[in-house]
């Protein structure tokens, strides 16, 4: 792992060369202020807010560059049925699905070959599921019926989340389109315009499986729900691939108004229920 000073994150590398050598000299343990360990040799770089340092020149009062966040433990988790046949054809009842040219038989023909008609907790497909289902509820909707379901976002951002539906075999398409906007108010009428994207899921089979994951359909904001319990039930690193996409989302940017400060993240679903 290596620190990428222009994204601000860690990023995976690969060793390029590799040196070792017998250390005869002592090894420094190395304490942040929030309790962060370093265990080297006097001669290892350090990243400092002054360019890299090596570690027997670092001294209290050094500020050393480090990523706030560790993860998470990645468990095996139990391995548990999510939604099997029986479930699609329930969804398919429940959203209207007719037979007519043998619809229902071709929507399970086409989730089999992608190997979608039962998900298990334990399946290499659920971490990009669980992603795409967090970011559905946030920025996405998913209309009553067999419709198509869409998601609205940064052109980058849907680009990534393509990647992910062309991964598990999902077609989609990525539309942009300019938006002209009116407001009137007390001040006025403020006219401006932007470029709208979204990304449209057309694949009743992607609708299907929403469903029979407890996906709901319609005006969320009209409407109780609460998170699918399949979900609450998974180890804690699917959990947070999950609430992570939901917050990327629906979570407030924090803002320094003084420089100094941010306000607290603020997170706003009057409909929504955790537990």
């Amino acid at each position: 792992m290596s620190f990428d000073v222009q994204g601000k994150s860690t990023i995976k590398t690969e060793p390029i060369l590799i040196l070792k050598k017998k250390q005869n000299d002592i090894l420094l343990k190395i304490t942040t202020k929030f309790g962060r360990e370093l265990l080297v040799t006097k001669d290892h770089p350090l990243l400092t807010d002054s360019g890299m340092v090596d570690a027997g020149l670092v001294s209290i009062g050094t500020n050393l560059v480090s990523h706030g966040f560790e993860g998470l433990e990645c468990l095996e988790p139990t391995e548990d049925v999510v939604y099997n046949v029986k479930d699609l054809n329930k969804a398919m009842d429940e959203l209207g699905m007719s037979d007519v040219g043998n619809a229902r038989a071709q929507v399970l023909k086409h989730l089999g070959s992608l190997g979608l008609t039962e998900l298990k907790t334990t399946s290499n497909k659920l971490p990009r599921i669980l992603k795409l289902l967090g970011i559905i509820l946030s920025d996405g909707t998913v209309p009553q019926g067999s419709k198509y379901v869409s998601i609205y976002g940064k052109l980058e951002d849907l680009k990534s989340i393509k990647n992910d539906l062309n991964w598990l075999g999902i077609n989609s398409i990525i539309i942009s389109r300019q938006r002209h906007h009116k407001i009137n108010s007390h001040y006025g009428e403020a006219a401006f315009q932007s470029v709208e994207h979204s990304i449209k899921i057309s694949s009743r089979g992607f609708r299907v499986i929403l469903h029979a994951m407890g996906i709901p359909s319609g005006n969320r904001s009209a409407q109780r729900y609460r998170i699918p319990p399949w979900i609450k039930s998974l180890k804690a690193w699917q959990k947070r691939l999950f609430v992570a996409a939901y917050f990327g989302g629906e979570l407030t940017k924090p803002i320094s108004n003084n420089g100094y400060n941010f306000t607290m993240p603020h997170l706003v679903s009057a409909n929504w229920r955790l537990c």
